[in-house]
């Protein structure tokens, strides 16, 4: 809107200036013959009013394209979460409301998976919270290596994260679960720390057609506690 605002701003104002000009114009041409000197100087006002225009067109241009690009990146920022560089709570809901709203236009089943990370407040207690934030990062890249680009990846608050996957109707999502398992145990086989990533795993199958998110949301996070106290990725 503050866009918007200034732009019509700047045209009233480059509209102003070119009235300016036409009239200098129109009052040169009527000098002319009866006034020379007045008219080269009339003239000469119109040229420094159009090289105004330009002038102040494209500063002002530029400037307003820097605080519309500075607008759209604190924008994004805004949807981010700063730990794991995946959607906050506010950036999920937006984005994965439009992927629902596409599965539902295509007809495409969708599933929303909600994790959450085991032990985190044990592994803050004891390694500290420079830990926990590595065992977040880690389960945010482990998120990001079993879903695709396409799918929406959130982290949407304290050790909750959620994603809303569309399905091609060939498996019908059967294989991400074990997938996921796959990518937790390499995850921690490779880095070997003196605590291990773990995710509890709640899913809800979506029907995009009448299913709304906040009530999937909530649904999928009953799911996954009624499957706490078990180690490791829960299945559905």
């Amino acid at each position: 809107m503050k866009i918007r605002s200034a732009f019509r701003k700047l045209g009233a104002g480059m509209a102003g200036t070119a009235l300016v000009a036409g009239l200098l114009a129109v009052a040169v041409i009527r000098l002319r013959p009866t006034d020379p000197t007045l008219a080269r100087i009339l003239a000469g006002g119109g040229s420094l009013a159009l090289l105004l225009i330009l002038a102040t067109g494209i500063v002002a241009g530029r400037e307003l394209a820097a605080r519309e690009r500075v607008e759209r990146g604190l924008k994004k920022l805004a949807m981010v979460d700063e730990l794991t560089g995946l959607f906050n709570r506010r950036g999920f809901i937006e984005h994965a409301g439009g992927v629902l709203d596409l599965a539902g236009r295509m007809g495409r089943p969708a599933v929303l998976f909600f994790a959450d990370v085991d032990g985190l407040k044990t592994i803050n207690d004891r390694h500290g919270h420079a830990a926990g934030d590595l065992t977040l990062a880690g389960a945010a890249r482990i998120l990001q290596l079993t879903f695709r680009s396409s799918d929406v990846i959130a982290r949407i608050g304290g050790d909750e994260f959620a994603v809303l996957a569309l399905l091609d109707g060939r498996n019908g999502g059967d294989g991400i679960l074990p997938r996921l398992r796959k990518n937790v145990e390499f995850w921690n086989g490779r880095w070997g720390q003196a605590f291990a990533v773990s995710l509890s795993v709640g899913t809800v199958a979506i029907d995009a057609s009448v299913d709304r998110l906040e009530e999937v949301l909530a649904r999928a996070d009953k799911d996954l506690y009624e499957k706490k106290g078990f180690r490791g990725v829960v299945t559905a």
